[in-house]
């Protein structure tokens, strides 16, 4: 996986297209972990687990590649702004999935 990423520099970033920006401190890029859980070649309808969810990314990863996903954080305010996230994306996505890609 290529990404310009310098701390706050990075090539590409997604989220603020969406009318977002960042909302955690180590907040990854959601094309990093969309590449990473397709590394894991994981079955349909497998769950994807973070027990650090931090801003959700891994969970929009999950959301776009159609698996279920379970997060757990420690912290009120971030886990409220990543399941702000999740549920904006979840209200973006497709009512029914296109699998010409797979």
């Amino acid at each position: 996986y290529s990404h310009k990423w310098r701390g706050m520099v990075r090539a590409g970033e997604e989220n603020v297209s969406r009318g977002q920006f960042r909302v955690h401190p180590a907040q990854k890029p959601v094309a990093l972990m969309d590449w990473v859980l397709k590394q894991c070649r994981l079955a349909p309808d497998t769950p994807v687990l973070d027990p650090y969810m931090g801003s959700g990314t891994t969970g929009i990863a999950a959301a776009r590649l159609g698996l279920p996903f379970i997060g757990f954080e420690i912290s009120p305010t971030h886990f409220e702004r990543a399941c702000d996230r999740l549920h904006t994306e979840l209200q973006a996505l497709p009512l029914f999935a296109d699998n010409k890609e797979q």
